[in-house]
């Protein structure tokens, strides 16, 4: 009897956020939920190239050019569980050396130029589109 009582409460919930979630994703304005979204995979991917750039000083392939740029350890540690958040989702570093933050901030920069022009282009096809309706 107890599983039936579950089975309908979990179903009636579940119809429920359901419901709840589609009205509420109505009002979502896609175009600014899709940017914040591409801004969000700039700054993880940039993270992950950072991470790349990390092995490949561990391996030799790349040099580090210098000792530790800065250390945040004191404030934020690798190894505290905010550190270990920041170093998943944004390839956080409390002592990053210098070819990484130019990796990262290359990256970041490269990524937000062509993000730019992708932007500018849809947005001058779309006015043009407006344009001819």
């Amino acid at each position: 009897m107890t599983q039936i009582i579950g089975i309908a409460f979990g179903g009636t919930l579940a119809v429920l956020l359901i419901l709840i979630w589609h009205r509420s994703i109505q009002k979502l304005p896609l175009a600014r939920f899709f940017l914040l979204t591409n801004i969000l995979l700039i700054i993880f991917a940039a993270g992950l190239i950072t991470r790349s750039g990390h092995e490949f000083i561990k391996l030799g392939w790349l040099p580090s050019l210098s000792a530790t740029l800065y250390n945040l350890n004191p404030i934020v540690s690798d190894i505290s569980q905010m550190g270990t958040v920041l170093r998943s989702l944004i390839g956080y570093t409390a002592s990053p050396v210098l070819i990484e933050t130019i990796v990262y901030l290359a990256y970041l920069g490269l990524a937000t130029f062509f993000f730019e022009i992708r932007s500018g282009k849809s947005a001058q096809t779309r006015h043009a589109r407006e344009e001819i309706t």
